[in-house]
C-alpha cells in the first residue's frame, strides 16, 4: 500500500475504498469525491502536492498528462503549508473544463515531511 493510500486510510476510514484504484496503488477521485477527501483532511497536515488528471475510456482511466503541483514556500509552517495545498486543490478540480476527469492526489504529511 503507498504512503498516499496509508494517509487517505487513516483520514477517511472505509470511504478511502470508494475511488478508483490505479495499478500502483494511487487513488483516483472523481471531482465531486476530490472535494470530500480535502473536506476529510482538514484537520491534519496532510498537504496536497499536486494532482494529475485521468480520462474515462473503456480501458479504463487514461492520463491525460494534465495536472498541478503546489510546493512549501521557505518559511512556510507545516499547517500553513497543508491548507494552502489544499486550497489549490480544490480550485484546480472544480475548474468547469475538469468536471468529467478523474483525479489522483498526491499527498504527504507535513509531520513527516522535511
Amino acid at each position: 500500500m503507498s504512503d498516499s493510500q496509508d494517509i487517505l486510510r487513516e483520514a477517511l476510514g472505509e470511504d478511502v475504498e470508494q475511488g478508483t484504484v490505479m495499478p500502483d496503488g494511487s487513488v483516483a477521485w472523481s471531482a465531486a469525491q476530490c472535494v470530500e477527501v480535502v473536506k476529510a483532511l482538514r484537520s491534519t497536515k496532510v498537504a496536497i502536492h499536486g494532482g494529475e488528471f485521468f480520462h474515462s475510456e473503456p480501458i479504463g482511466l487514461v492520463p491525460t498528462y494534465e495536472g498541478w503541483n503546489c510546493t512549501k514556500a521557505h518559511g512556510e509552517s507545516a499547517t500553513d503549508f497543508a491548507v494552502r495545498s489544499r486550497e489549490m486543490a480544490v480550485a484546480q478540480v472544480t475548474r468547469e473544463e475538469h468536471a468529467a476527469f478523474h483525479i489522483v492526489l498526491r499527498l504527504g504529511d507535513q509531520e513527516t515531511a522535511a
